[in-house]
């Protein structure tokens, strides 16, 4: 089975650098190494060598001496050029095997985490069970989820006072703004309608909510007080982050106050 998945991986060619630079590089390694070969040889076997040939006249014996070296040089370089290039060829393509593995044929993937049925939608960056607890924050204290742009627009659309709470994830919407909007909604002042939609997770519920007040530099989280189907005052990430859940239940009775008292 290894011998048949090893067959099956797919190669690219090397880049022309790479065609040219290797096997120059094997060339001189190999012929280094044949350079000191023939030093070696030559120390130990070269006098009695030369001697050898000397009953067969000068010319043999000269030519063992002038060619020893180029000959193993040679020998070594093209030995070395052909060593390093085969090793290049064989080079896998990276980008094209991690392609692969991410989607092998006939293969299924398995689940990111969990039984299927308890899977993300493909639109939710976390798993419901991670998400529950940071929902439920809201909606135990009256607050409305609105998971589509339908939903939005119809609760927009009602002209009694509400407040819209864009959750997160975050720490400073764990920290900060839950515990601090839940706080403010036990006030006398506090809008008719509460309502919630989860940056991030809802994307359609929360991109359509932001079209409602455009003009304001999108933020999560955030709060947006609406008086007659329009905005009237809005709480935005920088002034709940690095604020304590008390002075974000201050800053919205004050704006329950000053819109809804009376």
């Amino acid at each position: 089975m290894a011998l048949r998945d090893r067959r099956r991986r797919r190669f690219e060619p090397a880049p022309l650098v790479d065609r040219l630079a290797v096997p120059l590089l094997g060339f001189v390694i190999g012929g280094l190494v044949g350079f000191l070969l023939a030093d070696m040889l030559s120390w130990l076997l070269g006098p009695p060598l030369v001697a050898s040939l000397l009953p067969f006249g000068a010319t043999p014996a000269l030519l063992l001496i002038a060619l020893r070296y180029p000959a193993f040089v040679l020998l070594g370089g093209v030995v070395g050029a052909i060593w390093f290039w085969r090793r290049a060829a064989d080079r896998p393509a990276p980008r094209r095997l991690e392609k692969e593995s991410r989607n092998p044929v006939g293969e299924r993937r398995p689940p990111a985490y969990g039984p299927r049925s308890q899977r993300s939608p493909p639109d939710m960056m976390y798993p419901p069970e991670l998400l529950a607890p940071m929902r439920e924050e809201l909606t135990s204290a009256g607050f409305q989820e609105l998971t589509n742009a339908a939903e939005v627009d119809q609760w927009v659309a009602d002209k009694q006072s509400g407040l819209l709470v864009i959750n997160s994830v975050c720490g400073c919407a764990a920290g900060m703004a839950r515990p601090g909007v839940r706080a403010a909604v036990q006030s006398a002042n506090k809008p008719a309608r509460l309502a919630t939609v989860f940056a991030g997770q809802d994307k359609e519920a929360t991109m359509q909510a932001r079209g409602h007040f455009s003009h304001i530099a999108p933020s999560s989280p955030s709060m947006a007080l609406f008086k007659d189907g329009e905005v009237v005052d809005f709480l935005p990430r920088h002034r709940i982050e690095g604020r304590s859940a008390e002075e974000v239940r201050d800053d919205l009775i004050a704006m329950f106050d000053k819109h809804f008292a009376g």
